[in-house]
C-alpha cells in the first residue's frame, strides 16, 4: 500500500485546489485480494476537518460487480440509480 498527498496536519486546502488531495495505492495477489486490501485501507484511512468520499468508495468496492471484475464503464452511474 502507498498513499501520495502533499497535505499535512494543519494544513490549509484553499477552496480552488485539485478536489484529489491524496491518493491510495493498493496492490495484492489477484483482484480479490487487492479490492480486500483496499477496502481495509479505506476503512483505516483517517481524516480530520474535511469531508470525503471514502464511505463511498468503500460501498463501491463492496458491490459483487466490481469484486467480479464484471461491470463497464456506466458502472457508477447505474450503481447511484440503484441507491
Amino acid at each position: 500500500m502507498r498513499v501520495d498527498s502533499a497535505i499535512y496536519q494543519g494544513c490549509a486546502i484553499p477552496p480552488f485546489y485539485d478536489s484529489l488531495i491524496s491518493k491510495l495505492i493498493v496492490f495484492g495477489n489477484g483482484r480479490q485480494e487487492a479490492v480486500a486490501r483496499t477496502r481495509r485501507a479505506l476503512a483505516e484511512y483517517l481524516f480530520d476537518g474535511i469531508i470525503t468520499n471514502v464511505d463511498y468508495q468503500i460501498e463501491l468496492l463492496s458491490t459483487e460487480e466490481f469484486k467480479s471484475g464484471d461491470f463497464n464503464i456506466n458502472f457508477v452511474d447505474e450503481y447511484n440509480k440503484r441507491r
